[in-house]
């Protein structure tokens, strides 16, 4: 009886080390699964965790383009967090699980306003959260011709004119001291040295740009996201209205008519362009339709082998960019088309 035992026993261990071996490698399976899906909800239990010696300010940022601007000032005084991550379309953006906490963790909100958070449910947080501050809005009550109207809508696309970007950084400093007046000086200071590094940006693209032959200074892209960036950069002789053109309006969530289409052909055969502009979060269907059409009518146009960045933070190989490396990559890569076209 024992000998006869003995071999079940080892079957019996052999079957127990199996079991647990399969369970530990669909254990790890799933905890990698979750590690690499769920990146933000890690962050978020690390930034909304509670700790006596963490003393820094929690800013709740909505897009990453406003929390690369608000963490330049804030530093080493917040811990800033980005609603959205890099690839996020934030025309279209719905709150997701865990938003909620985000929101009631963060003592500071800062977002972009002039409709570019414009879901309700999105909407409904930025308008009841105690300390929460629409950028666009702050840049428009030091002036209202600083914001541009597109038929009849507010264009919300102010970071693509660094000028006006910089703007913003006042807003930031008084808001960050109101809550934390320990560290005015210290973002005083810093939102001085952010101040001459946008400025600084802006003045090179503008040399850049200004250095193409205005007869190619047209730029066509997805959506209507370039105003900004038209009137401060692609101008000649302060005239800058029919420097940019695009078959969508300011959300690239609309349906394209014919008359859209119609109305960007008109505008290639006018002023003889011949690149589009692709953009790194919309899609390019509406770009390729005009391409295909102008083939058919023996129009030499065709697509910039690269995307521009317009509302996101990362080009089209999903690369984390900081403000300051998007709008020179975009800057470059208009200007080595047009060099070429």
């Amino acid at each position: 009886m024992i000998k006869e035992a003995a071999p079940t026993s080892k079957i019996h261990r052999h079957s127990l080390i199996n079991g647990m071996r399969y369970l530990f490698s669909v254990l790890a399976l799933f905890y990698l699964t979750l590690l690499g899906c769920q990146n933000s909800s890690f962050r978020l239990e690390e930034w909304a965790a509670p700790n006596s010696q963490n003393s820094k300010v929690k800013v709740l940022c909505t897009t990453p383009i406003i929390d690369d601007l608000v963490s330049r000032i804030g530093g080493e005084r917040i811990d800033s967090l980005s609603l959205m991550d890099r690839t996020i379309d934030p025309h279209s953006y719905e709150l997701v699980k865990g938003d909620d906490e985000k929101f009631l963790v963060a003592k500071i909100v800062f977002y972009n306003g002039l409709g570019l958070e414009h879901t309700a449910s999105l909407r409904g947080k930025l308008e009841t959260h105690p300390h929460a501050m629409a950028l666009g809005d702050a840049i428009r009550s030091q002036n209202a011709s600083f914001i541009l109207q597109n038929n009849g809508q507010v264009d919300p696309h102010i970071w693509l004119d660094v000028s006006l970007w910089e703007k913003a950084v006042d807003p930031v400093v008084a808001m960050l001291s109101s809550i934390d007046p320990e560290g005015t000086d210290y973002y005083a200071t810093q939102g001085l040295q952010v101040k001459k590094e946008l400025l600084k940006l802006d003045a090179w693209m503008e040399e850049k740009l200004q250095s193409i032959p205005s007869e190619k200074r047209y730029l066509v892209t997805s959506h209507d996201a370039f105003n900004y960036f038209a009137r401060r950069y692609l101008h000649h002789e302060n005239a800058w209205k029919d420097r940019f053109c695009a078959p969508e309006g300011l959300a690239p969530d609309g349906q394209i008519s014919f008359q859209d289409l119609q109305r960007v052909l008109d505008y290639l055969q006018k002023n003889q362009v011949s690149i589009l502009f692709s953009e790194a979060n919309v899609s390019h269907d509406s770009l390729r339709k005009i391409v295909d059409i102008c083939r058919l009518k023996g129009m030499s146009v065709q697509m910039a082998p690269r995307s521009l960045c317009s509302d996101t933070l990362a080009d089209t190989d999903a690369k984390s960019l900081t403000y300051e490396e998007m709008m020179k990559y975009n800057t470059s890569l208009l200007c080595e088309a047009w060099k070429t076209e």
